[in-house]
């Protein structure tokens, strides 16, 4: 059992080491000249090991942009809750829902998005894939739960569901938005800004204005 849980960590080191400096290799040369050998070589790190934990390059090369990506996600989630918690009144509050629903429609993170959906196309297939795509969901929807429990404390919203399930709605309606980013319409990506609101308003018990 113990020999069990040193492999496991030793996997897991592996794996935090491997990701940090393939992370500089493609922050430095990008996905078309990364390379792999330099990777090893500064890692210290055997191919066979690199191999073993993710599959071949371009799987390393799709887990460091997946976690670049989420990331950003998370830095900008922990903004939202940051705001969320300077809220003081129910319109406030919406506001800030708003605005993180909002932020959701730049380029930058209609990008993430793709990514995000291609992770998940992954995982069935990349353990390491697999890894930073639950970690990533559990620290999100984190965030949204500590944004909602701060909030019906502060009897800024009367949740008419639980508030776990909510936001993991919350979670699924940002990543499911690609649905709408295809289209390539502003009008459709207003529409379905304005009903997520609307659902939401609903779900957090927010009286209209």
């Amino acid at each position: 059992m113990a020999t069990q849980r040193r492999t496991r960590s030793d996997g897991r080191e592996t794996i935090a080491t491997v990701k940090r400096f393939a992370t500089v290799e493609l922050e430095k040369y990008g996905a078309v000249n990364f390379n792999l050998d330099r990777v090893l070589a500064e890692s210290g790190v055997s191919s066979s090991s690199v191999y073993h934990h993710f599959g071949s390059r371009e799987n390393l090369i799709a887990v460091v942009a997946l976690d670049q990506s989420l990331q950003h996600v998370i830095a900008e989630l922990a903004i939202i809750e940051e705001l969320a918690d300077q809220a003081r009144d129910q319109k406030s509050m919406f506001e800030v829902l708003m605005l993180g629903l909002s932020v959701g429609g730049t380029p930058k993170a209609r990008t993430r998005r793709l990514r995000r959906i291609s992770g998940l196309a992954a995982t069935d297939s990349n353990k390491a894939i697999q890894r930073a795509m639950k970690d990533a969901q559990i620290d999100g929807t984190a965030h949204f739960i500590r944004v909602l429990e701060s909030a019906e404390q502060r009897k800024l919203i009367s949740p008419r569901a639980p508030i776990v399930g909510i936001a993991y709605l919350l979670q699924s309606l940002l990543v499911g938005r690609i649905v709408v980013d295809v289209t390539g319409s502003s009008d459709t990506d207003d529409a379905w800004l304005n009903t997520s609101l609307t659902a939401l308003r609903y779900l957090l018990g927010i009286d209209d204005e």
